[in-house]
């Protein structure tokens, strides 16, 4: 029987996509083995610096360890967190296959115990805590009364610190996707999803990427059984834009994208914006388009993000780029279980 290693990172969540993903490739395969081969990333090992001051996934922080074991054949794929990828990959590597996404939206979860249930509800100068300055500033734009700081961890971590009694959150900001994924106890916890238009969604965030060598037949051929084309045409604008944008975890970058399969072609709802990290100025784009394959969706998105380069996001990405613009998001001490 052939064993496939599948990499992963060591996280609790990510272990649960990882078994997700195995359980899908032994369903599909029943003559395959699949052996999860965990490690720890750089961005699991630090867990107070700001994602903002870090570079997140621009810089591999969640993903060159995995990538590394990936080219030199100590695992066969891997499995991440979209949201998580640079949108250059290393060479020799390549985004195989996206199982069908999971709700990208974000979530508002607020410390037990409260009755809030919107973000319109909070009192003025509550405290949201949230690691993303995509989020931040959006949110800055439409709640200016409200204050944000950086929290970060894994799930049990996070919700920890916002149900302490004695602590000064008194909500988070969440993936939807991840709440769900994790357990249903976990779901519970989701107090509202946020969507357009109050917050466009990281790209690629609900979405599970499946990463293998470039020319790997024997391995593709497994990926392939499980992936999902409306999510692949999707993510794959997604990330056009994103790379076009040259941004990443460090670059307010929301998108919203809504995909109809008509017989053989797809049609595209698209919303992207970028926000200044004081939440002041958006721009902001909403496209539709008819494609028919991953090519033309790459083109979606290049082109989408040219009109927004060109509608006044260039001085944005300029300020950000050159550090002129100031962190928005207060750092706070990092309790790991």
């Amino acid at each position: 029987m052939p064993i496939l290693k599948l990499g992963t990172r060591k996280s609790k969540l990510a272990m649960v996509q990882a078994n997700l993903v195995k359980h899908s490739l032994e369903s599909l395969h029943s003559d395959l083995q699949v052996e999860i081969v965990g490690m720890s990333t750089a961005g699991d090992r630090d867990n107070s610096t700001s994602l903002y001051t870090l570079g997140g996934a621009d810089k591999g922080l969640w993903t060159k360890e995995l990538e590394n074991a990936l080219l030199d054949n100590s695992v066969d794929m891997i499995v991440h967190s979209l949201k998580d990828v640079q949108s250059q990959l290393p060479d020799g590597c390549t985004l195989g296959a996206f199982p069908a996404r999971e709700d990208p939206s974000d979530a508002l979860v607020v410390k037990k115990g409260l009755s809030y249930q919107r973000l319109e509800d909070l009192p003025d100068g509550s405290v949201i805590g949230t690691s993303s300055i995509r989020r931040v500033a959006q949110l800055r734009k439409s709640f200016p009364r409200l204050h944000f700081k950086d929290v970060r961890g894994n799930l049990d971590t996070r919700l920890a610190k916002l149900d302490d009694p004695n602590g000064e959150y008194t909500a988070i900001i969440l993936a939807s996707a991840g709440l769900k994924r994790f357990s249903n106890e976990y779901e519970k916890r989701i107090t509202c999803r946020l969507t357009s238009p109050t917050l466009l969604h990281a790209v690629g965030q609900g979405s599970l990427g499946l990463e293998t060598r470039i020319n790997d037949e024997n391995i593709s051929k497994y990926a392939d059984r499980i992936n999902c084309k409306k999510t692949q045409i999707a993510v794959t604008i997604e990330r056009a834009l994103l790379r076009t944008l040259e941004g990443g975890c460090s670059a307010p970058v929301g998108v919203e994208t809504t995909v109809y399969q008509i017989e053989d072609s797809f049609e595209v709802n698209f919303r992207a914006n970028l926000t200044t990290l004081d939440g002041v100025t958006q721009i902001e784009r909403y496209e539709t388009k008819k494609i028919a394959n991953l090519d033309e969706a790459d083109k979606f998105g290049v082109e989408v993000a040219y009109l927004i380069k060109n509608g006044g996001g260039d001085p944005i990405l300029a300020a950000i780029h050159d550090n002129k613009s100031n962190q928005i998001i207060e750092k706070t001490n990092i309790v790991q279980n």
